[in-house]
């Protein structure tokens, strides 16, 4: 097998990394690319995303495939253990993808020779281009939406009778996973649904997603009485849920968790036409506060309740939000314009080490 690409995962599809994979790959694919994605875990993963225009490989058959290039999706262990011989036994030069300061997350620095001998780096947001190694080619890749799935809709009031949701509650919905480094920001998000139900707005956040860190803490009744959970739902299922939102809200501030990543709801959310809350920090430095969004700078209880509050109070405000976000995604998130950048890089890559 021998495909121009071969990305190296480090989760199978059912993360939000996997889902950048398939839409690139499936991207790249289009323009004439021919990839390969060796993944760890459940291969059959790839079938709850829709049709891959690509081959997938097990790790375990990783030495079937002998790429002119190998794409490390990441630099954690799990992927450079397999990055690295496939790329020296194929003679392919790599490139590594950022998508969180690592830092933080893995390993305390052992990723970084990797980093330095990468013949290329992407990165999901243009704040990790500081960890890029001088001189290397770039490319940033905001992570984007499949606008086939996420498109502003009505709300389908059988999902919302389904989930138990009274007739007279606002409704926030939150598709993501809950880690250590997140789980502070989610259990403030709770905490600001208990504090406007308590003081008399109505309000329901429904939850999808794994949790991997205790959210509810010493409060568990409190900060659940107005939380509906989500058993996993397929992909493709995913806006019916996003489309009972009356408003979004990404918890957090900006710090070194936050300015270095690119939250994959986000572009989901603002291709849903709805009004999304976020903090000044990566991709919310490029949007307008009270024009295409409203930012928060502490992420504390308090600021998203106000936010919150004032989104409820003014519908003008809601509806000016939602357009102007939803412009923002249809002209900045889109998966095939990534491809074409990416496609760039990798010609520059190979015309380098051809030459």
């Amino acid at each position: 097998m021998r495909p121009t690409v071969a990305f190296v995962a480090h989760h199978d599809f059912r993360s939000n990394s996997g889902i950048h994979l398939f839409n690139l790959a499936n991207g790249l694919a289009d323009i004439g690319t021919r990839c390969a994605a060796v993944v760890p875990g459940d291969l059959g993963t790839v079938d709850l995303l829709g049709q891959p225009r690509f081959d997938v490989v097990s790790v375990r058959q990783r030495r079937r495939v002998r790429p002119r290039l190998v794409h490390a999706w990441t630099p954690r262990t799990a992927v450079r253990t397999v990055a690295e011989p496939l790329a020296r036994r194929s003679n392919a030069p790599s490139i590594v993808h950022l998508e969180d300061n690592e830092s933080l997350i893995t390993d305390a620095g052992d990723y970084k020779p990797f980093l330095a001998a990468a013949a290329g780096v992407t990165v999901v947001h243009q704040s990790l281009l500081e960890f890029a190694p001088p001189g290397k080619p770039t490319c940033v890749i905001w992570p984007a939406f499949e606008p086939n799935l996420f498109r502003p809709r009505a709300a389908d009031p059988d999902v919302r009778a389904r989930l138990g949701i009274a007739d007279d509650a606002a409704v926030i919905v939150y598709h993501g996973n809950t880690h250590a480094l997140n789980v502070n920001e989610v259990r403030n998000l709770y905490l600001a649904v208990a504090l406007l139900n308590e003081r008399g707005t109505r309000v329901t956040l429904v939850r999808l997603g794994d949790d991997w860190a205790d959210v509810l803490g010493s409060k568990p009744t409190r900060l659940s009485a107005n939380v509906v959970r989500v058993p996993y739902v397929p992909r493709a299922d995913v806006p019916a849920y996003l489309a009972l939102a009356d408003v979004f809200v990404q918890p957090g501030a900006p710090g070194p968790f936050n300015d270095y990543r690119f939250p994959s709801k986000l572009p989901e959310f603002f291709a849903m036409g709805k009004p999304v809350i976020l903090p000044r920090a990566n991709v919310g430095l490029s949007l307008r506060d009270g024009e295409e969004c409203l930012h928060l700078m502490t992420g504390d209880a308090e600021e998203i309740v106000a936010a919150v509050s004032r989104c409820l109070s003014d519908p003008v405000l809601c509806v000016r939000l939602g357009e102007a976000g939803r412009a923002f995604a249809e002209e900045h998130l889109s998966w095939s314009r990534n491809a074409q950048a990416v496609r760039a890089l990798y010609d520059r890559v190979l015309d380098e080490v051809e030459r």
